[in-house]
């Protein structure tokens, strides 16, 4: 390896990994892309044993990843009216209005990473189209078999 006038070895990135060392990281930004309220939802609907009778207000969030040239959304948020009638939520933004506040068109979304199959987390899919879905391979087989079918039993997941 011969380096050039400037310093840097001709081989690059194959050079520092042929030494061991690895090439820089690329940098990204993780923002919380808050598009709602729940308002007095009961803790013992998330908490397992909490008292039915303590109630919290749950903040509705995604998560805008950008870096080496992506658009990444963990998490897509909800828009179904059906949900409006099951929970009292305020200070609602759909989430491609919201994330357009943030400085980006849904259009630009590259990946949309689901961390489950709840309403809250996957309802909005459908906001961002040109988005490649990333789902765990266990939940995508127990959403797309048997149970979800005509006749099947599934769990009250929308």
């Amino acid at each position: 390896m011969t380096p050039t006038r400037s310093g840097r070895c001709l081989f690059g990135a194959t050079a520092l990994l042929l030494l061991g060392a690895a090439p820089p990281a690329p940098e990204y930004s993780i923002e919380a892309v808050r598009y709602g309220t729940i308002r007095d939802f009961p803790v013992s609907g998330l908490v397992m044993g909490a008292d039915p009778a303590e109630r919290m207000d749950i903040a509705l969030v995604f998560w805008l990843i950008r870096g080496d040239g992506r658009v990444i959304l963990l998490d897509s948020g909800f828009h179904r009216a059906r949900w409006f009638g099951s929970f009292d939520v305020s200070d609602y933004l759909r989430p491609d209005s919201v994330l357009m506040q943030a400085g980006v068109n849904p259009s630009e979304v590259t990946d949309l990473v689901l961390t489950h199959a709840h309403w809250d987390h996957m309802g909005g899919i459908d906001l961002f189209p040109d988005a490649t879905v990333h789902i765990q391979r266990d939940d995508y087989d127990y959403y797309t078999g048997p149970a979800w079918r005509d006749g099947g039993s599934h769990g009250g997941i929308d």
